[in-house]
């Protein structure tokens, strides 16, 4: 399998679920480029889900939002701390 990179995105976190007679199991987490390479990841890496699907059951992966935002909190406090990092050394010269 090849890995496209698309240009500006950033790899996510997504959950990977199963849903089979109106429930759903939690199995794991993935992080890729979208939801379809995530779930084609899971499939890959879990034998068992294979298995699922050949029983019918659904494979699903949902984009990790808390995961996400908390990630995207991190990386804008640390770009603000570099930019008054690089601003307090240009005054102190």
């Amino acid at each position: 399998m090849r890995i496209y990179k698309v240009a500006g995105k950033e790899k996510k976190p997504y959950k990977i679920f199963t849903l089979a007679h109106g429930s759903e199991k939690y199995i794991g987490e993935v992080w890729a480029y979208s939801s379809e390479q995530a779930r084609r990841f899971a499939i890959d890496k879990n034998s068992k889900l294979q298995d699922y699907l050949e029983m019918g059951y659904e494979i699903v992966a949902r984009l990790d939002k808390e995961k996400l935002e908390q990630i995207q909190k991190v990386n804008k406090l640390e770009e603000k701390r570099k930019e008054e990092q690089i601003q307090n050394a240009w005054w102190q010269d």
